[in-house]
């Protein structure tokens, strides 16, 4: 990445929405993440302005066997850069034990930036939006929690309750789940 493009990035983004997921499926999934939530708080350049009931999903991908993931979307105010907010999310995953062995494997924490505000963009390091969001509905149903039904996705402008209502039409015709098991845990932050 150039110097002119990282500055450049910082001041159009400075105090921007962005959307994380939240997802673990070792120990106390629900304790975790709502510790997480804390911790994404005590960052001084990100502020938290919502938080999304909990879900339980099933698996997808990975080892066979895995335990049900806990999952949930938090919406965040930052004045970091993309890049730089993943890197501080790769870091409090460190703090949680996260260990990167094999691809989908159980995790104490899983944080993935969806969105950031309208942009969309890819280097080495960050994707945004998610590459596979539209994809999982354990990720758009808490993103729904806080962004709202009538959110524009980036990069096509369509709403996320547009994509929602197909994802959960396909998932009732599949081995998959995505039940909502709290809406109170993560917000008692």
């Amino acid at each position: 990445m150039s110097i002119w493009y990282s500055v450049y990035i910082k001041r159009i983004v400075a105090n921007n929405i962005a959307f994380l997921a939240l997802g673990s499926n070792i120990g106390d999934s629900a304790g975790t993440l709502s510790q997480a939530v804390t911790r994404l708080a005590s960052v001084p350049e990100i502020t938290v302005c919502g938080v999304s009931s909990l879900y339980q999903t099933s698996p997808v991908g990975g080892p066979e066997g895995q335990s049900d993931y806990c999952n949930g979307v938090v919406r965040v105010e930052t004045g970091f850069a993309p890049r730089e907010l993943l890197t501080v999310c790769l870091k409090i995953e460190a703090e949680f034990g996260r260990l990167r062995r094999l691809r989908w494997a159980p995790r104490t924490l899983d944080i993935d930036v969806l969105l950031y505000g309208n942009l969309s963009l890819s280097d080495d390091l960050v994707t945004v939006p998610h590459p596979r969001l539209r994809d999982r509905l354990f990720v758009l149903a808490p993103l729904a929690d806080v962004a709202g039904r009538d959110w524009p996705m980036p990069p096509d402008g369509e709403r996320l309750g547009s994509i929602l209502d197909r994802l959960e039409l396909a998932s009732s015709c599949s081995h998959t789940y995505c039940r909502k098991i709290s809406t109170s845990v993560l917000m008692e932050q």
